[in-house]
């Protein structure tokens, strides 16, 4: 019958002693030769023991990049000095006073039990210490494949609202829309009230005539059947009548005699006299004009009614001298004459206003009996065309 023996070594090694085994006991559950094999096995791992792997380093060394060297000599504090450690490991060198702090490797050069000088590439902590213990390490492994998505948590609540960011550049001007549809007539207003009865002119005569009429009296009119132009007699001069001289339409007249219809065309009623070379500081420049009826220009500029006096018909005064380089214009405004018409309905009456000039008393040619006719006194200016019109019957 065959037996199992099963042997325990219990010696024990003490830093820099020897090995220590008991004496042998001759007992029938350890044979002698068992017990021989065994002592000689422990006796010879007690000389051929390896080097191994734990080495501590008491050099002072910063935690970050580069090549770092550390004493390892043999003592009490790195019982195997520099180990089993060999140029190319990987290693990692713990903080032994905090295990989280750590620093990363490849050995560069190893002198036997003296020093070991690493090129450091991985930094865990900060700061420099003296309490540093060697053991291997792996490089890292490749990035593993992602794992599946992972299914989305429950929604959290919504967050506080942010403040207002700030004003936004203004866009660029967007273009303009369709013309829209014209809007529905507005209903008349209401007539307006009849103003009052206007002041009767003075009676005067009226001549059609290619000459001038000889011994006129204050306040006769004549039409110039030459160039179309109605003058009125001042008792000094035949000048054409503006338009602050239209008095209020006076009283309807009795029914004359009807005459037959006369073409009359309108003519352009606007003078300008120009003075291109005025003497240096002349104020005064002689041209005729209706007071009332003028404007002036220097240099293109037209001039206040402050800046000149012009109420002779005659002469312009300036408040001031021009030079002889200036130049001035003198636009002077007068009456056309229309074409009369046929006899119209009474017109509603006008509003009250300063008294016009002596009235015009026509006598139409000798004709068919009919209505009375009408004369129409038209002040026309070339640029605004008809701008008044003055009836008087």
């Amino acid at each position: 019958m065959s037996m199992q023996y099963t042997y325990t070594s219990n010696l024990q090694t003490t830093q820099g002693g020897n090995f220590n085994y008991p004496a042998y006991t001759d007992t029938p559950d350890v044979p002698r030769d068992i017990y021989r094999l065994a002592t000689e096995l422990d006796a010879y791992l007690s000389v051929n023991k390896g080097p191994g792997y734990l080495v501590f380093s008491s050099s002072s060394n910063t935690f970050s990049t580069g090549s770092k060297t550390f004493s390892v000599s043999i003592g009490s504090g790195n019982p195997n000095g520099s180990g089993a450690y060999a140029a190319g490991d990987r290693v990692r060198i713990i903080n032994t006073a905090n295990t989280s702090q750590f620093i990363e490797g490849t050995i560069s050069s190893v002198t036997t039990n003296s020093s070991i000088v690493v090129s450091i590439d991985t930094v865990q902590g900060s700061g420099t210490i003296t309490t540093w213990q060697f053991s291997l390490t792996g490089i890292q492994g490749l990035q593993g494949p992602q794992g599946p998505q992972g299914t989305q948590g429950v929604q959290g609540p919504q967050g506080v609202q942010g403040p207002q960011g700030t004003q936004g550049v203004q866009g660029p001007q967007g273009t303009q829309g369709v013309q829209g549809t014209q809007g529905p007539q507005g209903t008349q207003g209401i007539q307006g009230v009849q103003g009052l009865q206007g002041i009767i002119g003075a009676s005067g005569t009226y001549t059609v005539s290619s000459t001038i009429p000889s011994n006129p009296t204050n306040g006769s009119a004549w039409l110039n059947t030459n160039d179309g132009s109605l003058y009125i007699w001042d008792g000094t001069e035949w000048f054409e009548p503006g338009s602050n001289y239209n008095g209020l339409q006076g009283i309807q007249g009795t029914t004359g005699i009807q005459g037959p219809q006369g073409t009359l065309t309108l003519t352009p009623a606007r003078t300008v006299t120009e003075f291109a070379s005025p003497t240096s500081g002349q104020t005064s420049f002689s041209v005729n004009y209706t007071p009332g009826y003028i404007d002036v220009f220097l240099n293109g500029v037209r001039l206040a009614s402050s800046d000149y006096t012009a109420t002779s018909g005659t002469a312009v005064v300036l408040a001031y001298g021009v030079s002889s380089t200036d130049v001035l214009d003198v636009v002077s405004y007068s009456l056309g004459m229309g074409a009369q018409g046929l006899s119209g309905l009474q017109g509603i009456q006008g509003l009250q206003g300063i008294q016009g000039l002596q009235g015009i008393s026509v006598q139409g040619i000798q004709g068919l009996q009919g209505l009375q006719g009408l004369l129409n006194t038209v002040i026309y200016d070339s640029d605004q065309g008809i701008i008044s019109q003055q009836v008087f019957g």
